[in-house]
């Protein structure tokens, strides 16, 4: 028998945890920090804590121990810190959230390794620095949103490569530059974010490419 938020496998393993406060029960919390021992869930391939302003400190350098995780959603919590950089040694996660804490520091490098990573939310934290390059293996990102940050840099041009892209969200950053026009290859793209960052020149002819856009 399952509990609520947990669920098993046959044998009896945890596989999915999910911890979310109601939208409508501010009552509903829990409080504290993120246990180390979560990485010893070896068979979990869903982990969900969200709304819980109370639960803060660090993300676990354990839950890279998670080798079946596919889904790690992290939102609007009160977690602090650094973005583990054992996170991308993660080998089939197709879901990382971590939007909505206070997380600072730079975007590391070592996500670049979650080559079967679908969807990208690192929105409304402190993250400093670039884009890092190693993000151009990400090709099956189908959205990627990195909104309400400190980020700065060009927007890089292999973000053209990301044929599967419906959502980038880079609003409200310090992203500086021209816009890549390999951005406008993207003919699956409905929603694009860019505003409020020290963006620079024209928009280019190519915007015209973006058939399916409905928001700008």
């Amino acid at each position: 028998m399952d509990w609520e938020g947990v669920e098993c496998n046959p044998a009896g393993r945890v596989n999915a945890l999910a911890l979310q406060r109601p939208v409508r029960d501010s009552t509903l919390f829990m409080k504290g920090t993120l246990s180390s021992s979560l990485g010893n869930l070896q068979f979990l391939e869903v982990l969900v804590i969200s709304r819980m302003k109370l639960i803060t400190g660090p993300i676990p350098e354990s839950l890279s121990n998670l080798s079946r995780l596919k889904q790690l959603v992290l939102e609007d919590n009160g977690l602090r810190g650094n973005i583990p950089s054992g996170l991308g040694h993660i080998p089939f996660l197709q879901t990382l959230s971590l939007a909505g804490n206070h997380l600072s520091g730079a975007v590391p490098p070592s996500l670049g390794n979650l080559r079967s990573l679908v969807m990208l939310n690192l929105g409304r934290n402190s993250l400093t620095g670039p884009i890092p390059s190693s993000f151009s293996t990400l090709v099956l990102l189908q959205s990627f949103d990195l909104s309400f940050n400190l980020l700065s840099g060009s927007i890089p041009e292999f973000l053209g490569q990301f044929h599967n892209m419906t959502f980038i969200d880079l609003y409200n950053n310090q992203f500086s530059g021209h816009l890549p026009v390999s951005m406008f290859n993207l003919v699956t793209l409905s929603d694009l974010s860019l505003s409020h960052n020290q963006l620079t020149g024209s928009i280019p002819d190519q915007v015209g490419n973006l058939k399916t856009l409905s928001s700008l």
